[in-house]
């Protein structure tokens, strides 16, 4: 609206300007007396000072000041100082290989973010350890799409802050530290806690559960991705007695994760949960006395180290 009125005045005073000259018989005329040629003198520079005030003074003024507004916020969400130089770092190091919408970035290297929708904790862990198509095997280096990344692209605090501002502008999990940083030690303490009481818990009803079944009635087997993003489970050993085995798996991460059950370690697949991200999924077999292997079949999250051994008795 204040760019429509200085638009508008500014046009009024070029119209009066000219009038003015009009009347006075322009600034080439004869003059009649010196205080007229005078006045004229005077016209002259009022309209030339006009002019370059809302001509161009004052329309720089208004971009400049519409620039500022439009960074500072994204699809209506108004940016932290970090999220803001989290978007600047991410032109100058990502933008070239990815496609995210918030940074007006359309790179086709790498995965579109704004379709991914990462979680911070998950692009914090690709920047640390890149990206390989076909990493060896306990590798980090895992893609959550094409194309290849270097470690480490950047660092620190501006790692934190490309993460949190990716994470924010799609969608992604953000952290609790970055929500509120006066809450970050308490919540991350919390958490921790927290994930390692549950953690231990789900490992002790698993082996638990699976001692103190009765017979006939088939054993439940608590199984968790790491909540942090990570290409792990929350333990490689399993244990049950032979006959109806279900695995409980629950997903917490922002990474998409499932679990395949196969016999011994090249053998034929005995069951799969869907591939998911949040929640619970179970799966149900009937086993024999031997040794199996679960893992995640996402490409590359096997090799990654997310595999672990399920022993049947």
């Amino acid at each position: 609206m204040l760019a429509v009125a200085a638009f508008v005045a500014f046009w009024v005073l070029v119209a009066l300007g000219l009038t003015f000259l009009a009347v006075r018989g322009g600034p080439g005329a004869r003059p009649h007396a010196d205080p007229g040629r005078r006045g004229t003198r005077v016209a002259i520079t009022l309209f030339v000072v006009t002019a370059a005030v809302f001509g161009v003074a004052l329309p720089l003024l208004l971009l400049t000041g519409n620039h500022s507004n439009a960074s500072a916020q994204v699809s209506g969400y108004k940016l932290t100082d970090a999220e803001k130089s989290g978007r600047e770092l991410f032109g100058e190091h990502c933008g070239v290989c990815h496609t995210l919408i918030a940074a007006n970035a359309v790179g086709k290297v790498g995965p579109n973010l704004d379709l991914l929708k990462p979680g911070e904790s998950i692009i914090l862990h690709t920047i640390a350890n890149g990206c390989l198509p076909n990493p060896p095997a306990n590798s980090q280096a895992i893609c959550l799409g094409q194309g290849v990344m270097p470690a480490d692209v950047v660092q620190g605090a501006q790692a934190d802050e490309v993460a949190e501002f990716v994470a924010r502008v799609t969608g992604g999990a953000v952290s609790t530290s970055s929500s509120s940083a006066s809450s970050s030690s308490g919540s991350t303490a919390s958490s921790s806690s927290a994930s390692a009481t549950s953690t231990s818990s789900a490992t002790t009803s698993a082996s638990s559960s699976a001692a103190a079944a009765p017979s006939g009635q088939g054993q439940t087997l608590h199984l968790a991705a790491a909540t942090t993003g990570m290409l792990m489970y929350d333990t490689k050993t399993l244990t049950a007695k032979a006959g109806k085995v279900t695995i409980d798996f629950t997903n917490a991460s922002p990474v998409p994760h499932n679990v395949t059950v196969q016999s011994g370690t090249t053998g034929p697949t005995i069951a799969a949960t869907p591939t998911f991200s949040g929640g619970t999924k179970s799966i149900s077999m009937t086993l024999k006395p031997g040794t199996y292997t679960y893992y995640c079949s996402v490409p590359g999250h096997r090799q990654a180290g997310m595999v672990g051994t399920l022993t049947v008795k």
